[in-house]
C-alpha cells in the first residue's frame, strides 16, 4: 500500500498474517500512486505523485532503491511489470513509456503512436 501524505510510505503486507513485513520511505513526495511487483517477487515499481511523477524500483525484502528516474512532465497514473519480457511500464495523460533497469538508473524508452491515432491518456 502507498500512502498520501508529504512524505509517504509504502508498506509491503503479509496475505496470511496480515502484518507488514517491510516499510520503504524517503524518495517519494506527496503521495504513491501506483506499485507492482515483478514476476519474481523481488523487485517493487513505484510511481510517485511528485511534479516530475518519479519512478523508483526497490529489492524490497532488503529495503533498498535499486534504480529511479524522473517519470514525466505530463501525469503518470499507474506502473505495471510485464510479466512476459520482466520490462516496467508507466502510463498516463499522454504518456506510455517502456522502462529498463541500467545500473541504478532507469532508462525509458516513450511509445510510438504512429498514424494510427493521435496521443492520448492511457
Amino acid at each position: 500500500s502507498g500512502q498520501d501524505e508529504k512524505d509517504p510510505a509504502i508498506v509491503i503486507w503479509s496475505t496470511t498474517t496480515r502484518q507488514p513485513l517491510a516499510t520503504l520511505q524517503g524518495f517519494h513526495q506527496r503521495a504513491v500512486v501506483s506499485l507492482s511487483f515483478d514476476a519474481t517477487g523481488k523487485y517493487l515499481a513505484s510511481l510517485g505523485l511528485d511534479d516530475e511523477h518519479s519512478v523508483a524500483v526497490y529489492e524490497w525484502e532488503t529495503r533498498r532503491m535499486v534504480a529511479n528516474s524522473k517519470g514525466d512532465e505530463y501525469r503518470v497514473f499507474n506502473c505495471e511489470y510485464n510479466p512476459y519480457d520482466g520490462r516496467l511500464v508507466t502510463g498516463g495523460v499522454k504518456h506510455i513509456k517502456f522502462w529498463v533497469m541500467e545500473g541504478a538508473y532507469l532508462v525509458g524508452k516513450s511509445g510510438v503512436y504512429g498514424n494510427m491515432g493521435s496521443v492520448s491518456t492511457i
